[in-house]
């Protein structure tokens, strides 16, 4: 079983300053952005006069099953030994707009996604030289950051955690959310990144002005014998038009918390009974609110609840099967992960909080 268990919440929350940091092997994609193909225009519904689009990227290659791969290497984003990875930079997104949603799937030529065969483990896409917190640093924790009180650059901090914690933690964690801001980053659920909640009196979105750019990096597991191509949809939704950040959209930053302390890749439930999982306590050191929090579960995992001073906040179940997770092999039926769900209000947080999760695994339940 690829990783550990992880959180993404996206942090709201005013940011003063810009912390300079490395950027380590999210700088940007060699050679020219990838242009769209297909712009298609979609159904808008987070926002008066928003606008959604799904934009096609491609063909890229991703070489066959049995072919030879590059090592395993976590400070690249390669978990799995039969992954190819896609690094390209990404062109034609909107310019002087509010991104509110974005999610980024493997398709095919026609836009359709491919879930038979092959699979994302993980699809990051980052604006170029865009400093954002450490995931250890800054937001939660008492990290690595020296700078608590200024975690950001364009966009807020990452989650982090305890010194303690983090002196010991490996280097999984920093490769999958890097020192910089990241404006998609999901698994292979393919559930979107939601900057901003519905509804919400909290304004919070991701700002792309005139000069942004953007790199990707995919890992890209490829199950059948054969060469294969790929592409990629980005469908986001975004107000248009918007010259600049004002002060009442808050800025948002995404950042990872794992359930195994010291960032442990393995992760492995019983096989005979229901396991729970409980994280360290995260320490809250900047007031803002959590949009949008998601899980990283792998096949047997139940939900997780997210509990905020002792008292449980949200609990997000683990969706399975579906037109695009269930099959039957051998005459057993067998159900995937396809999606999770949501927290439909952002969760206040104040400086002093403290933050840990449960998450429980089943193996009766979902095979593995």
């Amino acid at each position: 079983m690829r990783a550990s268990f992880f959180l993404l919440p996206l942090l709201a929350h005013a940011a003063p300053s810009i912390e300079k940091r490395q950027l380590g092997i999210f700088t940007q994609a060699p050679g020219p952005a990838e242009k769209p193909i297909k712009v298609t225009k979609g159904e808008a519904s987070l926002y008066e006069g928003s606008v959604r689009v799904t934009q096609l990227y491609g063909p890229f290659k991703v070489s066959a099953a049995d072919a030879q791969h590059a090592k395993v290497d976590p400070n690249v984003l390669k978990l799995d030994p039969t992954s190819d990875l896609v690094w390209k930079g990404i062109g034609g997104l909107c310019q002087n707009c509010m991104v509110l949603r974005a999610q980024a799937d493997l398709a095919d030529k026609d836009g359709k996604k491919m879930d038979i065969g092959i699979i994302p483990p993980a699809t990051i896409m980052c604006p170029n030289g865009m400093p954002g917190g450490t995931n250890f640093g800054a937001a939660f924790g008492d990290g690595m950051s020296k700078k608590p009180d200024s975690p950001t650059g364009g966009h807020a901090g990452m989650a982090g955690m305890p010194p303690s914690l983090s002196r010991r933690q490996g280097g999984l964690l920093n490769a999958l959310i890097p020192k910089m801001s990241v404006f998609v980053g999901q698994g292979d659920e393919g559930t979107a990144t939601s900057f901003f909640a519905k509804g919400s009196p909290v304004k919070t979105g991701f700002f792309i002005g005139t000069k942004d750019t953007f790199s990707m990096l995919a890992e890209v597991v490829n199950y059948e014998k054969k060469e294969q191509e790929v592409y990629v949809t980005i469908d986001y939704e975004y107000i248009p038009n918007v010259p600049a950040r004002t002060k009442e959209w808050l800025e948002v930053g995404m950042g990872a918390l794992t359930v195994t302390p010291c960032g442990s890749q393995n992760l492995r439930p019983p096989p005979d009974r229901a396991e729970k999982y409980a994280s360290p306590p995260w320490n809250i050191i900047a007031d803002g609110y959590l949009v949008d929090m998601k899980p990283h579960m792998h096949d047997g995992g139940i939900n997780t609840t997210v509990i905020l001073n002792g008292k449980a906040a949200c609990t997000l179940a683990a969706k399975y099967g579906g037109t695009d997770g269930g099959t039957t092999i051998n005459g057993q039926k067998w159900e995937t992960i396809t999606a999770y769900d949501v927290c439909k209000e952002p969760i206040k947080v104040t400086k002093g909080d403290t933050i840990t999760m449960e998450a429980w695994y089943d193996l009766t339940a979902h095979k593995l």
